[in-house]
């Protein structure tokens, strides 16, 4: 039997509670500590010219701006503990970070080498980003300022799009 943690500040996601490597362990227990309030859902999606923000208590679905005057907005994820948001513009082949706190601020990640990065997932454990790119058929990863940028990836695969990870159990 396979006990499950619901993390309710991040939406509804079950993670298994495997045995964990102490350190992950003590990582993950401090973060579960500091996030027991009961928050609302946080829903974050891309919508081509625009990066979006919904409250999941929300009934009405009206939508905040956390990202505009894009080009193309293809993947999203998000970095709860910095309230910071990271995307991927196909258009512009770049990706991107900004922070939902109404600072308006956006910086340029990873500039360059890229040509449709169509997936994107965050590491909050490791505070790294990963990313698949379905024209230079890599998956890759980098620092959260995109430093220490590493192809893991780039054998049979055939314009891979999206990514997701296990920090947990990585």
């Amino acid at each position: 039997m396979m006990t499950c943690l619901v993390v309710e500040n991040v939406g509804s996601i079950l993670q298994p509670m495997n045995p964990l490597k102490s350190t992950r362990r003590k990582a993950f227990n401090a973060i579960r500590e500091r996030e027991k309030y009961k928050g609302s859902p946080l829903l974050l999606f891309a919508n081509r010219k625009d990066v979006r923000m919904v409250d999941g208590n929300n009934s009405r679905g009206n939508s905040t701006v956390v990202a505009g005057n894009l080009e193309d907005a293809a993947a999203v994820d998000f970095l709860y503990e910095d309230r910071s948001v990271f995307f991927t513009d196909v258009s512009q082949e770049m990706i991107k970070r900004t922070w939902f706190n109404g600072s308006e601020i956006t910086v340029n990640v990873i500039t360059t080498g890229l040509i449709s990065p169509d997936g994107l997932a965050v590491d909050w454990l490791g505070r790294k980003i990963y990313w698949t790119d379905s024209e230079t058929k890599r998956i890759e990863v980098a620092n959260l300022d995109g430093s220490y940028r590493k192809v893991l990836y780039w054998n049979d695969l055939d314009q891979p799009r999206a990514i997701a990870l296990d920090p947990l159990n990585g």
